[in-house]
């Protein structure tokens, strides 16, 4: 009878501590699975301008002055899912400059000038292609006036740079991961409503995209904003975005091309360096398409209907 009882005690005993040990282990891997699920989470979260704020300070010429900037803290990541963060700052003084310019981008023809260097560099391209001419001349001009206007932008990247040592390609990732988060705007020279009129069975691309009602910036000059406008307002369109992109590279010593399709009405950065995919040939050299106006585009990737690399041409731009 005590050996009865002594089982009977010894199996319940053993049921007891078996139970507590299987609750506890499903509380630890219930615990273990919630925190992996966080961190899933995080990482599809979308990517926001974390803080950009309006600061008044002294003017470095001019003590008793004082000059308005926009500082913009970034946070984003590359195509490794790594994470960066880094800020910089853009004055509303420089903005309005650089607008002016582009607004007035200098077509005199005098002697000397660089538009008429400009000019007989590309005379076989003006004899040919007057649209591309005209182009390649708008955004060389742009870029040339606006490229030692972004020192604060460089410096964010030299930061990043020191820190974490990336390769060639990996610093261009994180560069262009960059610009590729930032929100698409349809950026054109002309009122929304007027795209309706000239357009009546909206079959084209700006008409449906207003449409669509999606956000765009009307009547702008060109119907581009410049690099130092970008960088201030962070709102742009494919060569808006690309030309950012070419200012910021070129200063890292890239060999960048802007390239523009007439058929396809789109235009992405071209970078040459080693790389697979779609791509152009310049003077000897692959210069592969970087599509610029969405998120997680690799070198080398190009949307399946824009994949037709006899419609692109590389706009020989110099700055």
């Amino acid at each position: 009878m005590k050996f009865l009882f002594r089982l009977i005690k010894a199996i319940f005993k053993f049921i007891f501590y078996t139970a507590i040990s299987i609750f506890g282990f499903l509380m630890v891997v219930g615990i273990a699975v919630s925190l992996l699920d966080n961190e899933n989470t995080e990482e599809v979260e979308p990517f926001v301008e974390e803080k950009s704020e309006y600061l008044v300070l002294p003017d470095e010429k001019s003590p008793d002055d004082s000059t308005r900037y926009i500082r913009h803290t970034r946070h984003w990541r590359d195509y490794a899912h790594k994470y960066y963060t880094g800020e910089y700052i853009i004055s509303e003084e420089d903005v309005e400059k650089s607008r002016a310019h582009r607004i007035n981008i200098p077509n005199v023809y005098g002697p000397g000038t660089a538009f008429e260097k400009f000019y007989q560099r590309n005379l076989k391209l003006y004899e040919s292609e007057r649209n591309l001419f005209n182009w390649t001349w708008t955004y060389e001009t742009i870029l040339n006036h606006d490229k030692t206007m972004l020192g604060s932008m460089y410096t964010m990247f030299d930061s990043i740079l020191a820190r974490e040592k990336p390769d060639r390609q990996d610093f261009a990732n994180i560069i262009v991961s960059h610009v590729q988060l930032l929100p698409y705007y349809l950026v054109h020279p002309q009122t929304c409503e007027a795209y309706y009129a000239y357009d009546s069975t909206c079959a084209e691309f700006r008409c449906q995209y207003h449409r669509d009602k999606k956000p765009c910036l009307a009547e702008v000059d060109y119907g581009v904003l410049t690099p130092v406008e970008f960088a201030y307002d962070l709102r742009g369109d494919c060569d808006t975005r690309t030309i950012l992109l070419m200012a910021i590279l070129d200063h890292y010593d890239y060999d960048t091309k802007l390239l523009y399709s007439y058929n396809y009405g789109h235009a992405v950065l071209g970078v040459n360096m080693p790389a697979t995919g779609h791509f152009v040939y310049f003077q000897g050299k692959k210069y592969y398409l970087w599509e610029t106006t969405n998120r997680d585009w690799l070198i080398g990737q190009i949307g399946a209907s824009y994949q037709n690399m006899d419609y692109w041409d590389p706009l020989d731009i110099r700055f």
